[in-house]
């Protein structure tokens, strides 16, 4: 079967569904309530075609009869509609907040049922006055709260490599996501998504972080989050106007408020996990450093980043200086004499891509714009200078990279002739000097000794070689020496520590072989999108997530 673009769902289960048939379908042994009513003549558009299957099918997409209402009436009978109109309208879930009640939806996912609440705002919106300051407590609302549709992606430079891009931008971004098994009256554990991207880009609604599977297969409470990117999320000016950290102080109230109010949705406060991957490992990691996070979750499981090298740290004179290029490209800054509160004031009044802009600029067009601060108010040290006894807070931590975490930094380097299976077009002097380029947008200038060294002793084996050694020079310097610096000092402290490196790859993959298992490459399996999105995975895959899930949730309940 193929769907319409717009309805991109690939598993039906449990609702009704609409698709168009590519062949005729065998019902022999499928679903006896699917039926063919005909079948659509060759060349015809999706939207003249009446001929659908129509029925009971099994989905898991909560809201499958309003995307197809909405894209497809032409198609649909009126008494369908009047027919799944009513159905759709008994589908909803309630809760009660600190903040007031709230409906979101009900999703039918492998014979269970799971509540779905959407774009549950957990901070004041930062914006006007409050760009650039530390989250704002909510306070209540009237009425009850509509948590049935995904809100806004936190503002981002959009950067479109390998990633869902964000649609829907605004600084109006604090809200976070929560999937919650039908109450038994027993409480869950809760494990708590925040998601990577360089603190530059990313948000909770990408496809990937969808938690209805690992809620449902595995009766657990699952909630995702956005916090602030780039220099609305982490510029320092060193006062309250603009504390530096943001990002960092977005997820702490989140994590707040989820000691407020999970319990209303049947998780247990005293069993929160946090868990991340790369930049949001490394924000798991600043929260298990953070005098402020003490006490608002239990264990952390840390996937292919730490800060324990300082990457990516840096100090508020550094953060405050790039901050002051862009203040003076945007015409709101000329000197050193400058008063801070009035150059703060003129860039809340610039447009957000207006900032991006400057601070790509700012920042010599390097992957990461503005990084969060140490010596600060949340993060008063400096990672590397942590003391295992004083700092580190004893949680139990889960952490892993990847077999080839390499090869994803590699996506980012100028000269993409380097990802082709065949290199052979490719100048032998243009590989060997790749590994400069890629430690410097990575701000990592430092390091380009280290880089070449692993490029020289590859060199006589040819260029497969040398890019093999590039992404292990990659791995090596931005993930896996950091996870072993953070390994050793957490051990130190007398925290439960388990590592492990994720070497699964799919039969599906869709990058080239040399790509091995690199960054990123993770992530589905821990969140269930292989059974979300069937076609696009096996059933090897399968089994592989539900060991992936099996771990982490095992983790999350006894450490």
């Amino acid at each position: 079967m193929i769907t319409h673009r717009k309805f991109d769902i690939q598993t039906f289960r449990n609702d009704i569904a609409l698709v168009r048939l590519a062949q005729p379908l065998d019902l022999e042994g499928a679903n006896a309530n699917l039926e063919t009513v005909c079948l659509p003549e060759p060349g015809m558009n999706f939207s003249e075609a009446r001929c659908m299957a129509t029925g009971w099918g099994e989905t898991q997409f909560r809201r499958a009869l309003g995307v197809l209402i909405a894209t497809m009436l032409p198609t649909v009978f009126a008494l369908s509609l009047l027919c799944c109109l009513a159905l759709a309208a008994e589908h909803s879930a309630k809760a009660s907040t600190s903040q007031g009640p709230l409906s979101g939806n009900i999703v039918n996912f492998d014979g269970k049922s799971v509540e779905e609440y959407l774009g549950i705002p957990y901070a004041v919106p930062p914006v006007g006055n409050l760009r650039f300051r530390k989250p704002v407590p909510l306070q209540s609302w009237n009425g009850t709260y509509d948590a049935t549709k995904a809100k806004h992606s936190c503002h981002q430079n959009l950067y479109p490599v390998i990633f869902i891009i964000p649609t829907d931008l605004s600084e109006d971004c604090l809200y976070l996501n929560v999937w919650t098994p039908r109450k038994d009256g027993a409480l869950k554990p809760v494990v708590v998504w925040i998601h990577g991207g360089a603190f530059k880009f990313g948000s909770s609604h990408e496809r990937w972080y969808n938690g209805v599977a690992l809620a449902a297969l595995n009766d657990v409470v699952v909630v995702t989050l956005n916090y602030r990117l780039g220099i609305f999320g982490f510029l320092n000016a060193g006062n309250d106007e603009a504390p530096g950290n943001m990002g960092l102080w977005d997820q702490n109230a989140a994590l707040k408020w989820i000691q407020r109010n999970i319990k209303a949705f049947g998780g247990d406060p005293r069993l929160v996990t946090l868990f991340g991957e790369s930049a949001g490992s490394m924000s798991v990691h600043a929260h298990m450093l953070s005098p402020h996070s003490k006490g608002l979750f239990r264990r952390g499981f840390m996937m292919s980043g730490t800060l324990a090298l300082n990457f990516p740290v840096e100090s508020p004179s550094v953060n405050a200086e790039r901050g002051k290029k862009v203040a003076q490209m945007l015409g709101c800054a000329a000197g050193p004499q400058d008063d801070l509160s009035t150059v703060l004031q003129c860039l809340r009044t610039k447009d957000a891509v207006e900032l991006h802009k400057a601070s790509e600029e700012a920042a010599q067009n390097k992957i990461c714009t503005f990084f969060p601060t140490s010596e600060s108010e949340f993060l008063p040290v400096l990672p590397s200078r942590a003391s295992p006894k004083k700092d580190y807070e004893p949680l139990d931590t889960l952490i892993s990279v990847t077999a080839d975490e390499g090869a994803f930094a590699a996506i980012f380097q100028p000269d993409q002739r380097l990802l082709e299976q065949d290199l052979s077009q490719l100048d032998e002097a243009a590989v060997r000097k790749s590994y400069e380029t890629l430690a410097n947008i990575w701000s990592l200038g430092k390091a380009i000794p280290i880089g070449k060294a692993y490029i020289e002793k590859a060199a006589p084996h040819g260029k497969q070689a040398i890019r093999k050694a590039l992404i292990d020079f990659s791995g090596d310097i931005y993930f896996r020496c950091q996870t072993m610096a953070f390994s050793e000092k957490h051990s130190e402290g007398g925290g439960k520590l388990y590592g492990f490196v994720f070497s699964y790859r799919s039969e599906k993959y869709e990058f080239p072989e040399f790509f091995g298992v690199p960054h990123t490459s993770d992530i589905p399996y821990y969140m269930g999108a292989p059974f979300l999105d069937v076609e696009k995975y096996t059933d090897k895959d399968r089994v592989m997530s539900r060991k992936a899930m099996d771990m982490l949730v095992s983790f999350a309940r006894t450490g």
